[in-house]
């Protein structure tokens, strides 16, 4: 999988980057949230307009990594005017999980904002320890963590951060 190609998103690509989010939120947060909570909250975040306007947005980032004609990751997000890149997405098909691909398009959405951007935040949301291993294997560090009945579904998150490489 790392003969995957990583660009920049256009706005032709939104159909296919909200079916791999969607498709990636019921395997990592079915067994989490329970499946009616996640269609819910899924399908209320992640509409077209969410993802033309991280395209559109000078402050916004979006990647996406194409395989064999097809979209396979995106990652996406915001720098917030105090020079945080808020990264709000990060998904890889299956087949391309544990290829180093999730790496390429974390550097990709940061290169995206470089030079302006000091720190890289992120939320993991409890229970998700797939992600939570990922995001400190590349340098992240708890800063804050929220119990159940905060962040999405009520069953907590942990708030972490890293400076640009």
């Amino acid at each position: 999988m790392r003969e995957a190609a990583v660009r920049p998103s256009v706005l032709e690509d939104v159909p296919e980057i909200i079916a791999l989010t969607k498709a990636s939120w019921a395997r990592t947060y079915d067994p989490i949230l329970g499946t009616a909570a996640r269609i819910e909250a899924c399908d209320a975040k992640h509409v077209p307009a969410l993802f033309e306007a991280e395209i559109a947005d000078p402050d916004g980032v979006s990647a996406v990594a194409e395989f064999g004609g097809r979209i396979v990751g995106h990652a996406g997000g915001r720098l917030r005017t105090d020079g945080t890149l808020y990264i709000d997405r990060l998904h890889v098909a299956p087949e391309g999980q544990g290829t180093g691909l999730a790496t390429l398009l974390l550097d990709a959405v940061v290169d995206q904002v470089r030079p302006r951007v000091r720190l890289i935040e992120l939320l993991v949301l409890n229970g998700n320890g797939r992600a939570m291993a990922f995001y400190r294997k590349n340098g992240f560090e708890p800063i804050a963590a929220r119990g159940p009945g905060h962040g999405l579904g009520g069953v907590g998150d942990v708030a972490m951060r890293r400076k640009p490489a």
